[in-house]
C-alpha cells in the first residue's frame, strides 16, 4: 500500500497543469512592465543626482501620453539648473519638448478653430440665412458686416474665412460702416443681443450709451425707453440665473453652476451683480481646474474675466500653472 501511495504521489507532482507555465509567463511580464513604468522612474528620483534628469524624463513622457502637456512641461523646467545631463540625455529632452510643444501647438489650433466654427455658424451663416435674404434691411447689415471684422479679428487661419470675405465684399456695396447708426438699427441689433446665448446685457447697454452720446434728442428720448426697459429685464435675468447656480450646485452640477456664475460676470454689465457672481465663483474649491479649460477654449473670454477684481486677485493667490 505503502509503495501504490508513493507512486501516486509522484504523478501528482509530475502532472503540472498546462496553464501554470502561461500565467507565470503573465505574471513576470506583468511585473516587468510595472518596474519600468512605475516603479524605477520614481525610484530614479530618490537616487543619486545623476539619475534626476532620467525621472523628470520619464515624468514628462508620461504626462505627454496621457495628453497632459503642461505637466510635461513643468515636469522638464522643474529640473534643477545645476544638475549634470549627458550629452545624450540634453537631446532627448529637446526631442521630447519639441513634441510636447508641437501638441500644445495642435490642441490649441483644434479648440481655436472649434470656437472659431460655432461663432461662424452661430453668428454669421444662420444670420445670414435668416436676415439677408432678398433685400436686407440696413441695421441686419450692419450687423453682419461688424461680425464678420470680428470673426477676421479672432481667427485670422480659418479655413472657411474665404466665404466670410466674400459676403463681405457681396454686403459692403450696399452699406458703410462709418455711417451713423439710426435707433432702427441701434434697436435690431438690442433684439439680437436679447435673443443670443448668452444673453448680453453689458453690450446692450454700451450699444445703447454709444448711440445716446451723439443721437438727436427726439431718438433719445426712444433710446432712453429702451434702457429702462432692458434694465428691469437684466434684473429679472440675474435673480433668475442666481437661483439656477444654486439648483445646479445642489444638484451636484458644479460645472454648470460655474458656468452660470461666469454669464453674470461677463454679461450683466452692472458691478454689483458681477461682483455677486465673482463672490460666489471663488467660493468653488475646484474653480482653477474649470478656469484651465475655459482660458484654453476661450482666451478672450478668460481674459475679460481677470479684469474682475475679485478673479484677479483669487488667480494671484492660487495661480492656474
Amino acid at each position: 500500500c505503502a509503495r501504490r501511495s508513493d507512486a501516486r504521489g509522484a504523478g501528482r507532482r509530475q502532472q503540472r497543469p498546462a496553464w501554470i507555465t502561461p500565467a507565470l509567463l503573465a505574471g513576470v511580464a506583468l511585473a516587468i512592465v510595472i518596474f519600468v513604468k512605475v516603479i524605477a522612474p520614481a525610484m530614479f528620483a530618490d537616487l543619486a543626482p545623476e539619475f534626476e534628469p532620467l525621472a523628470h524624463y520619464h515624468r514628462a513622457n508620461r504626462a505627454l501620453k496621457t495628453v497632459h502637456y503642461e505637466e510635461a512641461l513643468e515636469a522638464l523646467d522643474s529640473l534643477p539648473g545645476d544638475v549634470r545631463i549627458e550629452v545624450s540625455m540634453v537631446a532627448q529632452m529637446a526631442d521630447l519638448r519639441a513634441e510636447i510643444e508641437r501638441e500644445i501647438v495642435t490642441r490649441d489650433l483644434r479648440e481655436l478653430n472649434a470656437a472659431g466654427d460655432e461663432f461662424l455658424d452661430a453668428q454669421l451663416k444662420r444670420f445670414e440665412r435668416e436676415h439677408l435674404q432678398g433685400v436686407p434691411q440696413r441695421a441686419a447689415v450692419r450687423v453682419f458686416l461688424t461680425r464678420a471684422a470680428e470673426f477676421e479679428r479672432r481667427c485670422p487661419k480659418h479655413g472657411e474665412l474665404d466665404w466670410v470675405r466674400r459676403m463681405q465684399g457681396r454686403y459692403e456695396a450696399n452699406f458703410n460702416l462709418g455711417e451713423a447708426p439710426g435707433f432702427e438699427d441701434v434697436e435690431f441689433e438690442v433684439r439680437l443681443l436679447n435673443l443670443g446665448n448668452p444673453r448680453d446685457f453689458g453690450e446692450m447697454f454700451r450699444v445703447l450709451e454709444r448711440f445716446m452720446a451723439s443721437c438727436s434728442s427726439e431718438d433719445r428720448v426712444l433710446a432712453a425707453k429702451l434702457v429702462e426697459k432692458q434694465t428691469v429685464e437684466r434684473q429679472e435675468w440675474f435673480e433668475k440665473k442666481l437661483a439656477q447656480a444654486r439648483i445646479e450646485y445642489d444638484s451636484d452640477e458644479r460645472g454648470k453652476s460655474i458656468e452660470w456664475l461666469v454669464r453674470i460676470v461677463l454679461y450683466t454689465g452692472d458691478p454689483a451683480m458681477a461682483a455677486e457672481g465673482a463672490d460666489r465663483l471663488v467660493r468653488f474649491q475646484d474653480l482653477n481646474e474649470y478656469l484651465r479649460g475655459y482660458r484654453r477654449r476661450y482666451p478672450e473670454r478668460f481674459e475679460q474675466l481677470l479684469l474682475h477684481p475679485t478673479l484677479r486677485d483669487h488667480v494671484a493667490e492660487h495661480p492656474l500653472d
